[in-house]
């Protein structure tokens, strides 16, 4: 096993760099640059960059050398140096902006995660293990409803149901303006409206993930020789069943990380929530791209990471998987 785990994280390497060029190229492709956001092409106010205005500002921000050799500058200070680049806005160190805000998007995610797995693995028991009842239809259709429905739709739905009409819950922030060291209840009260946008669509693939995994283990043999020794359905169900159905259920949940970081931009946006997500795409507003791309990389590297401890984990739940990595090792 620990070879098996050694090599997953040599494996990490070449992703890691291919993650790098490949997002690097979609943002070169992406029309504009910082110097546009500095003086727009068309304002009111008649105002142009001069051709010599605008190449100078440009070679300030180095953006005068080709694509590859400003790719080539920031893979070797991220190697050597471990700098992701400046805040073109700022000038403060990409890396510690993002280290400062990461913990708000962790906290973000990790809530979320959290409730959309355990909601969702409840919800598709209950439909599984009553199917075709009135409750699987009434899941069913609601996962449909949910899974089919973007993102931002129900972010903007529920902050105007709940933030406007009906002023339970605060429009965005983290914390009360003004309160400077939050109570864990006021915390909470700010997390309600963005973890439930963020949990809904997870919960609607975990709950069909888990339905589906759970009605093809029901129909196994090694399920009706057990009932048929006389176990309880409980123990088959707990022992048995669920043990079985574990295993795309982590795969699942990982192969949605991508989806769950990708949604937190989006919520940390409309919410206001000072997180790495609102930060990128506040950065990709004003064409500052080294920021974006630091927020992109550094998200890019979690999912990875994310995904090697998927494989731990399958290789702990299901023993032939530690057995094959054993004898590979």
């Amino acid at each position: 096993m620990i070879g098996y785990i050694f090599r997953r994280l040599i494996y990490i390497i070449p992703l890691l760099l291919l993650m790098t060029a490949i997002t690097f190229t979609m943002i070169e492709l992406a029309p504009g640059e910082f110097v546009d956001a500095l003086v727009p092409p068309d304002t009111a106010f008649g105002i142009r960059l001069e051709p010599e205005e605008r190449e100078r500002l440009r070679a300030r921000y180095g953006f005068d050398k080709p694509p590859y050799v400003r790719y080539f500058i920031w893979v070797k200070e991220l190697v050597v140096f471990q700098n992701l680049g400046t805040d073109l806005v700022t000038g403060a160190p990409v890396l510690t902006e993002l280290t400062q805000r990461w913990p708000m998007s962790l906290k973000l995610q990790g809530t979320a995660l959290l409730i959309y797995v355990a909601v969702g693995v409840m919800l598709g028991m209950a439909s599984a293990f009553r199917q075709y009842s009135a409750l699987d239809h009434v899941l069913t259709a609601f996962g449909l409803i949910w899974i089919s429905t973007p993102l931002f739709v129900f972010a903007i739905f529920l902050l105007y149901l709940f933030a406007l009409a009906l002023p339970i819950f605060p429009v965005g922030h983290e914390k009360p303006i003004g309160v400077e060291n939050p109570t864990i209840l006021q915390s909470i009260h700010h997390m309600v409206l963005p973890v439930a946008v963020l949990s809904l669509a997870g919960i609607a693939a975990t709950q069909r993930l888990m339905r589906a995994t759970i009605l093809e283990v029901l129909n196994s043999d090694y399920v009706r020789t057990s009932r048929a020794k006389g176990l309880r359905e409980r123990v088959v169900r707990f022992r048995h069943v669920l043990r079985n159905a574990s295993l795309p259920l982590v795969t699942g949940v990982v192969l949605g990380l991508p989806e769950l970081i990708g949604g937190s931009f989006i919520v940390e946006y409309v919410f206001s929530w000072p997180g790495v997500g609102s930060y990128s795409l506040n950065a990709a507003l004003h064409y500052n791209y080294p920021v974006l791309l630091g927020g992109l990389i550094l998200n890019g590297g979690l999912v990875l990471l994310a995904s090697l401890f998927a494989d731990i984990a399958i290789g702990w739940v299901d023993p032939r998987i530690r057995i094959t990595a054993g004898r590979q090792a």
